[in-house]
Order: C-alpha cells, then sequence, then structure tokens
C-alpha cells in the first residue's frame, strides 16, 4: 500500500473544480497523484529523486496532467499505477502526461533559456549563451562550416612540421612495408644496413665479412671465398683443361679437367689421378673388364667358365634355380611336365577342384571386397560395406561397423521425441526442466518449489543475502506467479528485511513485500517493481513475511529469496526451517 502525507493535503486542496487546481508540493517521498487530483502539479524533489504514480488510466483514457519540476537538484520519476516507468521530469522541466487507451504518453517542455554553467562549442558568438566557447581558425587548424548542422575541421597545407609526426624507435624508417595501400609505420632498419653518421641521413650497406662471399662496407665489389655444400648450379661452369697439378695437402683433393682427354678428373692427396669416363662401347658379345688410370675402358667377350655353376655343352641344365636366393625359394622338376615350388606341385589343370579351389566369381568379388567392418552382399557377386548409425537424440550406436568392437545400440541420455507418440508403458519418477508438457494439447509447466532444511543466520550484519535453499531457475520470456513465506525470529533491535533477486532479469516485475508482527503490531507492507528492493521492520521479534508477485523474464538466470537484519546488532536473525518459495510458471 502506497501512502504519503502529499496525498492527503492535495485531497483537501480541492475547490468546485478539483481538476484544474494546481498544488505545490516539497517531496520527502514517492508521491501518488488521485484520480480526482489537481490537472496542474508543481513538485519539489528535495533532497533526492522522487517517484511520482499517476492515477489509475481510465479504459478510454483523455486523462491530462501537467508536472512541473520547482526542484533544485533531483529529477521526477513519473511512472503509472502499476509501477511502470512513463518520463522523467527534470530540474526546471514540466512534462505533459496524457492518457490513452493504450497507457500514458509523456511530452517534456525544455527550459528556456540555456543554462549558465553550460558549455556551448559555437561557430560564432551569440548572446544568449553565456559561456560558449568559439572555433578559431590557427595556424594549422582551419574550420569549415559550409555543411548545415556541421563543423569540420581540416589541416592547413604545408603546416604540418617533423615534431608533430609520432616517434620511431632509434635507426627506423617510416614508409608502408605491407605490400598494399595502408598508413605509414615504423620500418626496422634490418642489420645489413646502417645509417652513415659521418652523413646524417644517408643509408649504407654494411660490410659483408665472415662468409662465403666478403665485400667492404658500402662497396659493390665481391669476393667468393667459399662454395658452401648443397649450393645449385643454375647454368654451367667453364674450366681450362691442364696437365695433372701436383699432389694436394692431406685431406684435400684437386678437382681439374685433364687436357689429354679432356674428361673431370680429381688428384687424392696420395697421388692418385680418378678421372671420369666418357661415352664407349664395345664389340658385340662384349663386356667391359676394367678401366684404366686414364679412363679408357677394356672389353672381352667372357667364356662358360666366367658364369659360375654353367657347365660345359651347347645346352646348359640346371637341377634347381634358386630365386633370390639358396636359402629362398627354390624351383626344382619332380617329373615330366611336373614342377614343385620348395616341395610343393606347380598347380595342374587335372587338380583343379581336389588340390585347388576352381575359379568362381563370387569367391572374386570377395577377393576384391577391402572395406573393414559389416559386408553386405547388394546383388549376385556384388559386395559393399555397411556401418550401423543412429539418429541424434534418438539412437546412439557405438563402434557401428564392428571394427573396433562389437556394435552396440543404445538410447542416449538426452532424448528427443519430437513428433513420436508413445503408447501405453510406465514412467518411473520422471524429471521434467522448466520447460512445457504438452497434455491433452494443453501446455503444462512444472511447479518449482523450495524450502529451508537448515535455520539461516544473520549477525551483525545488513547487507542482504541470499537464503540457503530458497532458489529456482527460470527460462527467458517466461512469466511466472511468485510466493515466498519466511518464518523469522530475531532480537527487537536487530529486526529483519527480506527481497526478491537473483542472476536473471526482468522485463517486468512487481511484488508485495507484508511483514507481520506475530508477537505485536509492528506490521509493514511494501510494494516494490525492481529485483533486489527490499521492506523491513525492526521491532519485531517473530515475524511471518509474505512476499507475493509476479514477473516476466527478460534473460534466464536465477529467482532467489534474500534475508538480513533491518538493523545491524550481534543477536542473530534467523529464517527457520520450514520457510519455502514456491514459482509457478504460466506461459
Amino acid at each position: 500500500m502506497r501512502t504519503n502525507l502529499e496525498d492527503n493535503l492535495a485531497r483537501r486542496m480541492r475547490h468546485l473544480s478539483p481538476q484544474f487546481e494546481a498544488v505545490r508540493f516539497a517531496l520527502t517521498g514517492s508521491f501518488v497523484i488521485p484520480t480526482d487530483g489537481a490537472m496542474m502539479q508543481f513538485l519539489d524533489a528535495g533532497l533526492a529523486n522522487r517517484t511520482v504514480f499517476l492515477p489509475v488510466k481510465a479504459a478510454a483514457g483523455g486523462q491530462l496532467y501537467i508536472i512541473a519540476n520547482i526542484g533544485a537538484a533531483n529529477d521526477l520519476n513519473v511512472v503509472d499505477d502499476l509501477g511502470v516507468a512513463v518520463g522523467t521530469v527534470r530540474v526546471t522541466e514540466m512534462g505533459l502526461f496524457v492518457s490513452y487507451a493504450g497507457g500514458w504518453r509523456f511530452l517534456v517542455a525544455p527550459p528556456e533559456t540555456a543554462p549558465t554553467d553550460a558549455e556551448f562549442i559555437t561557430a560564432s558568438a551569440n548572446a544568449i549563451l553565456s559561456a560558449e566557447r568559439l572555433l578559431t581558425d590557427t595556424a594549422t587548424v582551419a574550420w569549415d562550416f559550409a555543411t548545415a548542422a556541421q563543423a569540420k575541421a581540416g589541416i592547413v597545407d604545408n603546416s604540418v612540421t617533423y615534431a608533430k609526426f609520432q616517434q620511431v624507435a632509434a635507426s627506423s624508417l617510416v614508409g608502408n612495408f605491407s605490400g598494399a595501400l595502408a598508413n605509414a609505420g615504423a620500418v626496422t632498419i634490418g642489420s645489413s644496413l646502417v645509417f652513415n653518421g659521418a652523413d646524417a641521413g644517408a643509408l649504407e650497406r654494411s660490410a659483408l665479412t665472415g662468409g662465403d662471399v666478403t665485400s667492404p662496407l658500402n662497396s659493390n665489389v665481391l669476393t667468393l671465398v667459399n662454395i658452401p655444400s648443397g649450393t645449385p648450379m643454375a647454368g654451367s661452369l667453364l674450366a681450362t683443361v691442364i696437365a695433372a697439378p701436383g699432389v694436394p695437402a692431406a685431406g684435400k683433393a684437386s678437382v681439374y679437367v685433364d687436357s689429354t682427354n679432356k674428361n673431370l678428373a680429381s688428384k687424392a692427396d696420395t697421388g692418385q689421378v680418378y678421372i671420369t669416363v666418357g661415352p664407349s662401347s664395345g664389340a658385340a658379345n662384349q663386356f667391359a673388364t676394367g678401366i684404366s688410370s686414364a679412363g679408357v675402358i677394356s672389353y672381352a667377350q667372357p667364356t662358360q667358365a666366367n658364369i659360375s655353376g654353367l657347365g660345359t655343352g651347347d645346352s646348359p641344365q640346371f637341377t634347381a634355380v634358386n630365386i633370390g636366393h639358396a636359402s629362398d625359394t627354390t624351383l626344382t622338376r619332380v617329373s615330366a611336365g611336373v614342377a614343385a615350388i620348395e616341395g610343393s606341385n606347380i598347380l595342374l589343370a587335372s587338380g583343379i577342384g581336389s588340390i585347388v579351389q576352381g575359379f568362381d566369381t563370387t569367391l572374386n568379388a570377395l577377393a576384391a571386397f577391402t572395406t573393414n567392418g559389416l559386408m553386405t552382399q547388394t546383388a549376385g557377386d556384388t559386395f559393399t560395406g555397411r556401418t550401423l548409425t543412429g539418429t541424434a537424440a534418438e539412437i546412439t550406436v557405438t563402434n557401428g561397423n564392428g571394427v573396433s568392437g562389437n556394435p552396440t545400440v543404445s538410447l542416449p541420455a538426452a532424448l528427443t521425441l519430437t513428433g513420436k507418440t508413445i503408447t501405453g508403458g510406465t514412467f518411473v519418477a520422471p524429471v521434467f526442466s522448466d520447460a512445457s508438457i504438452s497434455v491433452n494439447s494443453v501446455a503444462v509447466f512444472p511447479g518449482l518449489f523450495s524450502r529451508v532444511s537448515t535455520q539461516f543466520d544473520k549477525t551483525s550484519d545488513t547487507t542482504l543475502a541470499n537464503v540457503t535453499g530458497l532458489s529456482a531457475t527460470v527460462a527467458a520470456a517466461g512469466v511466472y506467479c511468485i510466493r515466498a513465506v519466511l518464518f523469522t525470529s530475531a532480537n527487537i533491535a536487530g529486526g529483519v528485511k527480506s527481497a526478491i533477486s537473483g542472476t536473471a532479469t526482468a522485463t517486468s516485475f512487481a511484488a508485495s513485500i507484508m511483514t507481520f508482527d506475530l508477537t505485536g503490531s509492528a506490521n509493514k507492507q511494501d510494494f516494490v517493481t525492481a529485483l533486489g528492493s527490499s521492506s523491513g521492520i525492526t521491532t519485531a521479534t517473530a515475524a511471518k513475511i509474505v512476499i507475493d508477485g509476479t514477473i516476466v523474464v527478460n534473460a534466464g538466470g536465477t529467482i532467489t529469496v534474500q534475508f538480513a537484519q533491518n538493523a545491524s546488532n550481534a543477536a542473530a536473525s534467523s529464517v527457520l526451517v520450514g520457510s519455502y518459495l514456491d514459482l509457478q510458471r504460466h506461459s
């Protein structure tokens, strides 16, 4: 219940035509405009922002109220009779509030003059303004007011000095190294380039030392010191033919082109000359028998004696042929027309069906099948691999192809029955989440109930805290009724206070918090429209708190009941076992 002294005073000030009156109040709390209250309200918010409740809206609308904020510092937050925000009337402003069939509309009249303490940026001086700042051209910045409602700042040509550039690291250049159109940035000088200290700004190449190629500082003269291993050659080398050089030092060899045969040669540290061999061919049926130190190849025709295991005669015969190695596969003669491999006769036409299986198209198709897993014959002599699969959220199959183990078929932990009809059967202890279930085509939501099983105490603490056990999870866009009942005990100097809060956010929230003094008459009732808003009393030692309300959830989360002492006291204020929270979703 909302009551205040201003409401009572307004009712006493009515004249013959009360709705055309003007009333003036200095507020000390929330203010309610009665249904038959004055049309013009001159209100001073006083020491804090105040909430002003409009009357109950007529069904067809047509109500008109003018609210002026005559205070010096704080705002008037105007809401409808349910606590829904309509508009804010700031200091020196006057608001027009008009009802219509759909609710209330708010029009605000701004102050007639600019605030004397406000600063404005202008293109030219204005007598109405008292603290304006005039945009002025400088040597580096010029202002352009040619476009309506715009002021554009530009940099004057040739006015930016190097001092205005962003500083860069030592020994760096400024440029664009991205390979595309981009802002300039610092370019670090690599170790192969240096700045010439004697000639400021000159960039030179460092001296090349210690490598395969050397060169003096800032010189284009290169000296080849070594050719590294694995260096590719794109062209050819041109060598002058020479006679064999002298013996090189130990561990080295001299490579040269021999002047006699024009072949590439090398002389080892032993004095031995190794020479490459050019194209050469012997007479028919001749084989190479040697190469001289000059690179000359010798040829000769081999005799049967030169071939190991070949006897004399015009037609060599072998008792056995070793294929690969003497200890590997051996091919031998068994009898006329019969041979054996490792003691087993080679397949003969007369042995098909007795020694071995004859050719069969089915066996041939099976031999060609190489897919792991389950095999299915899809047509005559046609085979393909198959894998058992399930349907997501309906059937789960493990090892569907049987490769890693026996296939296992099971129901998933989260089973989706959308579009399925379950006929008969028994559900043992089913658990439903906060989502509607359809019973005879009607959406039914499970209730959310929790209770206190262990006494909850607050000592020397007026900060609201979640009551252990009194919490429920709500879904986004859900509409819930809330009822919480707290049985409490407290020291008369500590008292109790409570609130509804949580991690969920609300599109709208309204609740009454009623605290009943079970041993006296210190009862209290408050109406709140925001999560976390509390109500409490101090003079009760045994109180029953009843919170009734509704919430339209914006972002899903938790709804919790909170409790604390109304005044800090060393004696505990407690929520007793049996207190409960009951939420019921309706849509």
